[in-house]
């Protein structure tokens, strides 16, 4: 008011419906020119995705079983259930495939961001969802682990609405920007994960294999775990 220079005054634009700091202070994109400085070219997430998933109403499946998915915050598609189709209670859901990025409305901040793998294809998400596709494998592999950095999921703290800043919704996080390296880059980037991600399901397999065992002599029944589940103590 006196005229004097300050950093910490704030245009009526950053006050009008919010007063937190993150508002107030933006640090949104702040690593941008980092990135250019270093050669890498920026982009906008709306520019490397295509929303895609495929809606559709359980209740006109009744007798089918589908499988329903989550996603965790370590960012894996994780199997959640399986109903048939007159018992799921959502009106509609989206399909998904090999390879597309499930993103978390809700829970995206918190790491929910996984890329379907090939054992849950034709599975089904809620509309707390939104699914993307990258134009190559790699590419979504690569985008994965760049959106589930603190620094990239902080932006979208920035851009999420309400106070408690975990819900983050398509077209707004379409603004995040994000580093684009060469072409070759990413391939080098994202087929690494996706040769680690297929190492990881064979050793699963392998795991399962050594100890079928147990099921042959029948210790890891439904039966079993529910024995064990109600014979715990009290907590």
């Amino acid at each position: 008011m006196n005229g004097d220079d300050a950093s910490n005054v704030l245009g009526p634009d950053r006050i009008t419906d919010r007063l937190d700091l993150r508002n107030c202070v933006p640090m949104f994109g702040r690593m941008a020119d980092s990135w250019k400085a270093d050669g890498v070219a920026v982009k906008k997430l709306s520019e490397v995705v295509h929303v895609v998933g495929e809606p559709m109403r359980p209740s006109d499946h009744p007798d089918e079983v589908f499988t329903l998915v989550k996603v965790s915050y370590s960012g894996k598609c994780e199997v959640e259930d399986e109903k048939q189709g007159q018992r799921i209670r959502s009106a509609t859901m989206q399909r998904i495939a090999t390879g597309q990025i499930v993103f978390s409305t809700i829970r995206a901040t918190d790491g929910a961001i996984g890329i379907v793998p090939p054992e849950l294809d034709g599975a089904l998400v809620s509309g707390s969802y939104t699914v993307f596709m990258c134009d190559e494998p790699h590419d979504a592999a690569y985008l994965w682990s760049v959106l589930r950095s603190h620094e990239l999921r902080a932006d979208m703290q920035s851009l999420s609405p309400g106070s408690g800043r975990y819900t983050t919704y398509w077209p707004e996080v379409g603004q995040v920007l994000v580093p684009w390296p060469s072409e070759e880059r990413r391939k080098e980037i994202g087929d690494g994960l996706i040769d680690l991600w297929e190492r990881e399901r064979e050793l699963m397999m392998h795991r399962q294999n050594a100890l079928a065992h147990l099921d042959i002599l029948g210790v890891e029944s439904e039966e079993s775990r529910r024995r064990w589940t109600v014979s715990k103590a009290p907590q």
